[in-house]
Order: structure tokens, then C-alpha cells, then sequence
């Protein structure tokens, strides 16, 4: 007892005051890891301290999970985690006090203030997506919000101040402070998305809003309103003194992710199965979408034009293409004539563009590389907007509305047994709940349609909220824990593993990765669930007025905020289908090495540029020449930047060395450049049949660059589980354990088995590189020598060398082992032999005295055996043979 009253006590003395929590927030430097930590440490303290003090336990939790939230954003660029952790705090707040949801003001203030929160960091996620329309609209829903926080705070302060216990005006005076601060730092946000959308902004403007930077008492964010309102000022210097605009006139944009499949085996199954008249394509397609819950229109094998006719060979280069694109409608009338399948819409300024896929495929490779494709035509846009395009696929591209319509989700539904499973990590829940919020605000009376929002209200945001502030130890993400997870259990199964090990159960701490990956899978797919019922209830109802919230809500198939979810659902799909034909064909299961960082290619093959002045007039360019020097021809040059301050921000770094990769096959009037994600191509006065083959030859390129990354990265995890092991046979060899030796040495014929088809692997994949750059035409094979040198492949390539290099080191140690356990046994059954023959030796002699001779045959004619003298010699030798080939069999396989 006296054990418990002093751990109260010092619970007590470590637990802080609202308002010291609320200190972290002061400028000039916020501390929000400090925030978190010591508001989390108070939320018992006031829960204990009894019902008087709810209203500060709930905002002690509020700003628990905000600062989670505000530390996560400081080092991801996941906003749907974001935007779950700033939301989260406001329903944890209402959920765990009922003074806070039923004071109206109390409860306004922190909802407005995590609507706030969510905003400007859409700002962040515009500017990496170069969208300055969205830009502007988020820092303007961000400023109205922080108003309305203001206006409660300042026309509801004695409200307010009587909810509290402890110091109020402390407390509502530093929230007060950062709000204001912050909505300074929006306006000037907003300030500078006008002047690249083209508003008319003086320069007296932006020098009136730098001199507010000054005053600004945040260190943080008067750092980042004076980059966003610098960069604004010199963008509106350098468009006066320079106006004119590149303009795309006509351009085809394929976004590609691509990964590749490890298993040589499985390529050369699916493609025999293609040619198989038994199986075939009609087959293959079939199963494609039954298994792997791809809507397969076509399975065809590509051809390959006479440019590939190098020292890869023509069968290496083949394709195996899925066209997911829907098949043609005679009553569709969306252009081209197909029925939309990938649709999504982009800002070019302040116009919204639609989008629909042309093509829309997945293409495996003889190379072993698997990617998928989507390509349409924009015509008449913007570089800034094309820019825009290109980040699509960008690992920490903007979140945009894309939808897939054609998706199999009853295939999925059946194998993993999870309702909406397809559809869990693709949707921003938080946003879909307030967008349905802000819609049916004023439908409360709506039958069915409430009711369904009121649950989703009631049960599962608090839930989820609970779940983010008691089960989860740091700030992290489902991925984060499938990846831990993966991790472990690979170790687990590790060669150097004993079999007793490879077997044993998950550790707790595994288990519990294991059940939060379920609990919040849960959570997304009854959230998905919850659109879902509610955008049926709106259609069920009729209501005129509810209608316009369908086009925003989630369809019944697939709503994603990224094409690299897209992606990763498509391989998916495919590797659950590639499984199923290894399991039927008696083939280890596979996987599809995808890394969205790096596994991405964008190329746009351009026919026609012009330059528009300010005056809008427009002039064709036949000519590269006619543009290059020009601030805005960086865009054309620069990698995608994810880490920046402003929109169009190629104008203010310097322009990047390149070479014109076409005058190799081409003439100086074209332009080509390449770089590790990106290939842009203008051909101006090509015939198209010439443009296909460099389009050809780019994605050749990245196909090679997948291929040679990750099997490097399959080499160095190996060479790490190697090491392992070497680190725990040379400490089991100073120990003197005799049965774990004898287990590592029981896997060192597969360790050598497995570095060598490494070995065979790495020279295959090498080979790939020096065959791709050979061809019966000099012009072809220099431009692949220059292509590959532009994508950084032999930088991999380099890496991959050193790797084999120190896969050799490793293959030597083994080898040496393997020598050394057989010279071990070569001597103990050398040794045993001879004792063995030695004994045998005396035994006969013995045997062979005539008087034990003449026992023996006595005894045996007792029961009824006539033996003779060289009978008795033969059966006593036979016997001890056996004996003692049993002993020295025992002897070679006990453990040593």
C-alpha cells in the first residue's frame, strides 16, 4: 500500500500544468516532441485528480496527439497519417471529456483548430505537386479557419474561461498567440499562390508582407513566409522581364511503376503458358481476373522493331502485355470512345483538366521487370502544369482524386476475407468524413443518411482516435509496421537459422506489430465501408441537394489518392495470380520486388512546342534552338524536387549540365534528355514510327535500371544474413557448443548452394548491361551507351560489382568450412576403420580356436544347425562388421 501512495506521489511531481504544456508552443523555437511527451504524461494525472479537471485532461490529450502529429509531418510526407493524427485530437479531446463536446465554444475552438492544422499542410502538398490553384484554396480554407478560432477566442472568451480550473487566461493566451501567428503566415501563403497563378500582384504587396516577417515571432514560421514571399517577388521580377511561356501544344505522358520478379523460373513459366495451345492467352486472361482481380480486356505479346536488334536478342526484349484499358462502347461518349477506366483531374492554373487513360496496362518483361503503364495525350498546357503531371508518380507526389473503375473487388473479398480489403490504405478518411460532413451539415433530417454519418460519428472516429493515442508508442503508419514485421520474420527465416529457430512462435513484440496491422487495417476498411453506405444512403434518398456530394465521395470500386497505391494493387493482383501458377507447377512462391522511391519512370514524347508571349500570342518552335538559354527550358531539364519552397522553382536554380541524347540518331533540331526518372523527348520533324523507337528504347532503359537495383539489393541482404551468420559460427566455434556447430554446419551446403546462383544471377544481370549496349547499328549502340551512362545505371552497376566482390569473400569462407568438416570427418572415419579392422583382426583370431570352434558348432547342432569350422569364421566376422558400421554410422552423425 505504502508502494502505491508513493508512486501516485511522484507521478504527481513529474506531471506538469496545461499551461506548462502549452509553453512548447511559445516562439521562437516550438518544441512539439516535448509537447507531446509531457501532455501525455498529464492526461492520468488530471483523469485522477477527478471530474472537475476533465477539461483539462481532454485538452492535455488534444495536444498529445496534435504534437504527434505536427513531429510526424516534420519527418514524412504521409498527409493521410497526417491528417489522422490532427483530426484524432479532436475527437480523443470530445470522446474522453464531455464538458469539452458539450461546451460549444470549447469544442468550436479545437475543431476549427485541426481543420486549420489539416490545411496548411495541404499547402506542403501543394507545392511539392507544383499546383498553385490547390495552393491558393488551401491556405484560404487554412486562414478561414484560423478566423473562426480567433473569433471564438475573442467573442466567447468568458465561455471559455470558465470551463477551466487552473490558469484559463495562460492557456487561451498562448493558443491565441499561435493561431494569429500561424494565420499571418497563411495569408502570405496566399499572397504568393495569386502571383503564380497570374493575379494581379504588386511588388508593394509582397515588400509590405516581408516587412510583417520581421515581427513574426516564430523562428519557424518566419522562416518559411519570407522563403514563400522572396521566391514570389523574384517569380514577378523575372515574368516582367521575361513574359513569355513554354507551351506544350501536343505531347503523349506515360507514368509508369515498375518492379521486377526476383525468380528467373516464373518468367519463363508465364511466357510458355502464353505459347502453350492448352493454356494460351484466352486462359491466362481468364485467370488473370479471377485470381488476381485484374480487369484484363487483352493478354497479348508485344513486338520489337529492328532498333532492338542488339546482342539481348529479340526473345529477351519481348513483352507480355495485360491491357487493363475497358474495351469500346457503342453508347459511350467519352473521347476516344472508351469508357473511362483511370480517370483523374489536374489544375492548369485556374482551369480544371480531366483526364482519362488512353492505355492503361501491365507489361512483364523476358528481362524479368514488371510495370505498369498509363498513358494519355495533353494537348495546349502549360511547362508548370506538365510539371504537375510528371510529379504523379513521384514518390511524394501530391495527393490527387483518381479513380479506377473496373477493379475486381469480389476477388480480393474472397481471398483475403475481409470486407472492402482492396480498398484499405486508399482513402484519406479523414478527408472523405469532413467532406461528407461539410455537405450534409444542413441535412441533418435526411432519413438514412444521417444515421449512417452519425454511427461512423460515434463509434469508429473515437475508436480509431483511442487507438492512435494509447496503442501506438511513436508516431508511424501501417507501413512502417508491415515492413518491421517483414523484417523480423525474415530473420526468422533465415539460412543460418537452425530448424528449431525457423519454427518457433512470433515473440510478443512481433504479436503485437501483428495485431495493431489488423486493428488499423480494420479501421480504414470500416471507414471505406462507412462512404460506401452513406454515398448509397444519398442515392437512395433522391435528395436534389445531396446529389453533388456523389462526385466526390468514394465509388464502388477504387478512389486512391496516389498512382503508387494503384500500382502496388495491380502487383498485387499479379503476384497473387504468378503465385497460383507456381503452386500448380510446383514452383517456390514469388514476389514483385516494387519500391515506390525509386521504381518510377515518367516520359513525355512531345511533337509540338510554342512560345506564348503576355499578350497571349503564340509561336511554334521547329527548332529547339529557339528556346534553349530560356528561364523556363530548366523545366525541361530539372529531376522532380520534392523538397522545396515554391511553385515553378526551376526558374531560380541553375541550369543543370545535360546532353542532347537526340542528335545521336537525330538531327540538332530535336532534343532528348534523360535522367534517372525522367525522359523528356521533343521530335519536331521525325516521322512517327522513328519517335516510337526512342520511346521504346527509354523504357528499355528503366527496365535495365529496375533490374540492376534490385537484385543489388537482393545481394546486400544477403550479404547481411552472411554476415550474421559468420559473426555467430565464429563465436559458436570460440564457445566450444558442439550441438549448435553442428547445426550451422548442417547449413553450410545451402549457404554455398545460394551464393553461387547469386553468382550466376550477378553475371546475368552484368551481361544484361554489356549485351544491351551492343548492336549491328554504331548509331543505336551509342545512344544506348549514352542513355545508360544519363540514368545512373552504372553507378548501381559499380555497387553491384563491389557487392559481388565481398559475395566472393563470403563464398571463400564457406568453401574453407565445407573442407575443413569433411577433413573432419575424412580422420574420424579413418580412425574408426582402423580400430574397427583391428578388433575384427583379434575376434577371428579368437573365433578361429579350435576349442570355442567346437562350442559353437555343439551349440548349434543342439538346435538342430549342422556349421562347419569356415562357418563359424564367416558369421563372427559378418556380425562384427555390422556391429561396428553401425557405431562409426552413430559415431559421423551425432552431434560433434
Amino acid at each position: 500500500m505504502q508502494a502505491a501512495q508513493t508512486t501516485t506521489r511522484d507521478e504527481e511531481h513529474e506531471a506538469v500544468t496545461l499551461s506548462e504544456i502549452l509553453a512548447y508552443l511559445n516562439p521562437p523555437n516550438q518544441d512539439y516532441a516535448s509537447l507531446a511527451s509531457r501532455a501525455k504524461l498529464s492526461i492520468a494525472s488530471y483523469q485522477q485528480r477527478g471530474p472537475r479537471y476533465h477539461v483539462e485532461a481532454g485538452m492535455a490529450s488534444y495536444f498529445f496527439l496534435f504534437g504527434r502529429g505536427y513531429l510526424y509531418w516534420q519527418q514524412n510526407y504521409l498527409y493521410n497519417t497526417i491528417h489522422e493524427y490532427f483530426y484524432s485530437a479532436y475527437v480523443r479531446a470530445t470522446s474522453m471529456s464531455k464538458e469539452i463536446a458539450q461546451n460549444q465554444a470549447l469544442n468550436g475552438l479545437l475543431y476549427y483548430f485541426s481543420r486549420m492544422m489539416i490545411h496548411y499542410s495541404r499547402c506542403e502538398n501543394s507545392v511539392i505537386s507544383n499546383n498553385p490553384s490547390a495552393w491558393e484554396f488551401h491556405s484560404a480554407k487554412a486562414l478561414s479557419f484560423a478566423n473562426a478560432v480567433l473569433a471564438i477566442l475573442d467573442g466567447r472568451r468568458n465561455e471559455l474561461l470558465a470551463a477551466f480550473q487552473e490558469d484559463a487566461s495562460g492557456i487561451l493566451a498562448t493558443i491565441r498567440q499561435y493561431v494569429a501567428t500561424n494565420s499571418t503566415l497563411y495569408k502570405s501563403i496566399n499572397l504568393s499562390a495569386r502571383v503564380y497563378l497570374g493575379a494581379k500582384v504588386e511588388s508593394t504587396e509582397i515588400n509590405a508582407a516581408l516587412e510583417q516577417v520581421k515581427t513574426l515571432p516564430s523562428a519557424e514560421l518566419a522562416s518559411e513566409m519570407n522563403a514563400h514571399l522572396t521566391f514570389a517577388r523574384r517569380y514577378l521580377g523575372l515574368k516582367q522581364h521575361s513574359p513569355a511561356d513554354i507551351i506544350i501544344r501536343r505531347a503523349n505522358v506515360t507514368l509508369r511503376g515498375i518492379g521486377s520478379i526476383p525468380e528467373i523460373e516464373h518468367i519463363k513459366r508465364i511466357f510458355d503458358l502464353f505459347d502453350d495451345p492448352e493454356y494460351g492467352y484466352k486462359k491466362m486472361k481468364e485467370e488473370v481476373q479471377k485470381i488476381g482481380g485484374l480487369p484484363a480486356q487483352t493478354v497479348d505479346l508485344s513486338a520489337m522493331q529492328d532498333i532492338f536488334e542488339t546482342a539481348l536478342g529479340v526473345d529477351n526484349l519481348k513483352e507480355l502485355e495485360f491491357d487493363l484499358t475497358p474495351n469500346r462502347d457503342e453508347d459511350d461518349t467519352s473521347p476516344n470512345g472508351i469508357s473511362p477506366s483511370l480517370t483523374f483531374t489536374l489544375n492548369d492554373g485556374n482551369v480544371t483538366l480531366p483526364y482519362v487513360a488512353d492505355k492503361f496496362v501491365v507489361k512483364i518483361s523476358r528481362l524479368g521487370t514488371v510495370s505498369v503503364e498509363i498513358t494519355f495525350g495533353v494537348e495546349d498546357i502549360s511547362l508548370s502544369h506538365l510539371r504537375q503531371i510528371e510529379t504523379l508518380v513521384a514518390p511524394h507526389m501530391g495527393e490527387i482524386s483518381i479513380t479506377w473503375e473496373g477493379m475486381h473487388p469480389d476477388s480480393h473479398e474472397q481471398k483475403h476475407g475481409t470486407q472492402a480489403s482492396s480498398q484499405v490504405m486508399q482513402t484519406n478518411f479523414v478527408e472523405q468524413y469532413l467532406l461528407v460532413q461539410d455537405a450534409l451539415n444542413t441535412l441533418r433530417a435526411m432519413p438514412g443518411v444521417w444515421d449512417v454519418y452519425q454511427n461512423w460519428t460515434t463509434s469508429i472516429l473515437p475508436a480509431y482516435a483511442q487507438f492512435l493515442a494509447e496503442t501506438i508508442d511513436e508516431p508511424t503508419n501501417l507501413s512502417t509496421y508491415r515492413e518491421k514485421l517483414e523484417e523480423e520474420e525474415a530473420e526468422d527465416d533465415a539460412p543460418d537459422m537452425t530448424s528449431a529457430s525457423k519454427k518457433k512462435k512470433l515473440t510478443p513484440e512481433q504479436l503485437n506489430i501483428q495485431e495493431n496491422i489488423v486493428k488499423w487495417e480494420g479501421y480504414y476498411a470500416a471507414m471505406n465501408r462507412h462512404i460506401v453506405e452513406i454515398r448509397s444512403a444519398i442515392v437512395a434518398s433522391r435528395n436534389p441537394d445531396a446529389q453533388k456530394v456523389l462526385a466526390d465521395l468514394m465509388p464502388s470500386n477504387v478512389k486512391s489518392g496516389y498512382f503508387k497505391d494503384i500500382f502496388q494493387q495491380i502487383f498485387d493482383g499479379l503476384c497473387d495470380y504468378l503465385n497460383h501458377l507456381a503452386k500448380k507447377h510446383g514452383l517456390s512462391p514469388t514476389g514483385i520486388d516494387y519500391d515506390p522511391n525509386i521504381g518510377w519512370q515518367t516520359i513525355v514524347c512531345c511533337t509540338n512546342l510554342a512560345l506564348r508571349q503576355a499578350d497571349g500570342q503564340t509561336t511554334d518552335i521547329e527548332d529547339i534552338a529557339a528556346i534553349e538559354g530560356l528561364d523556363d527550358f530548366k523545366g525541361l531539364l530539372i529531376q522532380s524536387r520534392e523538397a522545396r519552397a515554391t511553385i515553378e522553382d526551376w526558374h531560380l536554380v541553375k541550369e543543370p549540365a545535360y546532353q542532347n541524347r537526340a542528335i545521336i540518331r537525330s538531327h540538332t533540331s530535336d532534343f532528348m534528355v534523360l535522367s534517372e526518372n525522367r525522359a523528356f523527348l521533343f521530335f519536331c520533324d521525325d516521322p512517327q514510327y522513328l519517335v516510337d523507337q526512342y520511346v521504346s528504347t527509354v523504357r528499355i532503359i528503366a527496365n535495365l535500371r529496375a533490374i540492376v537495383v534490385a537484385f543489388n539489393e537482393q545481394i546486400k541482404n544477403e550479404l547481411t544474413r552472411l554476415n550474421k551468420f559468420q559473426i555467430t559460427y565464429e563465436n559458436t566455434l570460440k564457445g566450444g557448443k558442439s550441438a549448435e556447430l553442428n547445426a550451422l554446419n548442417d547449413n553450410l551446403d545451402e549457404h554455398r548452394s545460394q551464393i553461387e546462383a547469386l553468382r550466376i544471377r550477378a553475371g546475368q544481370v552484368l551481361e544484361l548491361l554489356r549485351s544491351s549496349m551492343l548492336s549491328k547499328y554504331p548509331d543505336h549502340s551509342d545512344l544506348m551507351k549514352a542513355l545508360i551512362a544519363d540514368s545512373n545505371i552504372l553507378a548501381v552497376r559499380d555497387a553491384l560489382k563491389e557487392n559481388v566482390a565481398e559475395l566472393d569473400r563470403f563464398q571463400g569462407y564457406v568453401g574453407t568450412r565445407l573442407q575443413k568438416r569433411i577433413a573432419d570427418i575424412s580422420e574420424s572415419q579413418q580412425r574408426f576403420m582402423n580400430i574397427l579392422l583391428l578388433i575384427i583382426g583379434v575376434v577371428s583370431s579368437a573365433a578361429a580356436i579350435e576349442p570355442i570352434s567346437q562350442l559353437i558348432i555343439r551349440v548349434a547342432r543342439f538346435f538342430g544347425t549342422s556349421l562347419t569350422l569356415a562357418d563359424v569364421d564367416i558369421y563372427v566376422i559378418a556380425g562384427l562388421v555390422a556391429i561396428f558400421s553401425g557405431i562409426l554410422l552413430w559415431r559421423t552423425r551425432r552431434p560433434r
